[in-house]
């Protein structure tokens, strides 16, 4: 009797010798890419070519093209998690982000706070461009019984580094104003600001930025001189977090019976019942929505006697 030869290319179930199934067939390979779409074998077997939607479910019953779907299956899987993280983290470092990484607004001393008895103060290098600009004026005066010496007036030395100053006064203001903690600087209050410093805006280097503050920044947007500095919606991405983990849920109000065949007490009443039962179910979520729907067709309207 002749010995039989093992078709290579016939699959072996497991507890065979052959574990590893033969290689699709084109027509296979195509009916499983359609299958992915939206797992309807009857349409993935007609767009794959063949005849019937019948197909659909025998090429599903052989086993090596329902191996191969669910190794396609796995690894859809697995990409979709992966996405999915990185999207959450993504959410999760633009909602943390600290927006002062990209920009500031500080209070300042103005230029009388620490200037020699409140008079106005030049920065080093200001102070030193005036002297030497009165200098050349000066000597442009040919009379020099007419010319008169730089006034330094508050002197030199002025920066944004330093805080306002403030007194005592300043301090029991602020106290008034619901902020006890405040701190003064001097034993008296500046005349010309009170205490309050003036604004000065701050653009840090972009280029420093952490993941977070760099997800955050958007771009900037000059408009002749002036700046604008362009972020995303912080507020976003902790409503798309919130949603991800589950944290609200949406609950809609339909009214089964046909508010046109209902009168007003009916209908408000109808709608009384609705909400109370929602909000009693909704006490350990929190946060729902409600929304009224429409029967399908026209919107309901009745007229009014």
């Amino acid at each position: 009797m002749p010995r039989r030869i093992r078709d290579p290319h016939k699959y072996d179930p497991p507890g065979r010798v052959n574990h590893v199934p033969p290689p699709l067939t084109p027509a296979e390979r195509r009916f499983l890419d359609e299958l992915l779409v939206d797992m309807d074998e009857g349409r993935a077997a007609i767009d794959a070519g063949f005849p019937t939607r019948a197909y659909g479910r025998k090429l599903l019953a052989i086993p090596r093209v329902n191996m191969a779907l669910l190794a396609r299956l796995r690894r859809r899987a697995e990409r979709v998690h992966v996405e999915a993280d990185y999207i959450l983290r993504r959410w999760f470092l633009l909602e943390s982000a600290d927006p002062r990484e990209i920009s500031e607004h500080w209070m300042v001393p103005c230029r009388y706070c620490w200037g020699d008895e409140h008079q106005f103060q030049f920065n080093d290098v200001e102070l030193r461009d005036a002297t030497q600009a009165h200098k050349f004026a000066q000597l442009k005066i040919e009379d020099e019984t007419k010319r008169t010496p730089f006034d330094e007036q508050g002197g030199g030395g002025y920066t944004i580094l330093k805080p306002p100053c403030r007194g005592p006064d300043w301090a029991a203001f602020e106290a008034e104003r619901g902020h006890p903690g405040a701190v003064t600087t001097a034993d008296h209050t500046c005349p010309a600001c009170y205490g309050e410093g003036v604004p000065h805006i701050i653009f840090h280097d972009t280029r420093t930025l952490s993941p977070g503050a760099a997800l955050l920044y958007k771009g900037v947007k000059q408009t002749g001189k002036t700046y604008e500095i362009l972020t995303r919606d912080q507020d976003a991405a902790r409503e798309q977090m919130a949603k991800h983990l589950g944290m609200f849920v949406e609950r809609k109000l339909i009214l089964v019976a046909d508010a046109r065949q209902m009168t007003d007490l009916e209908l408000n009443n109808a709608i009384t019942i609705e909400i109370d039962s929602l909000r009693d179910a909704s006490v350990t979520t929190g946060g729902d929505t409600l929304e009224l729907e429409a029967p399908a067709g026209e919107a309901p309207s009745r007229d009014s006697d």
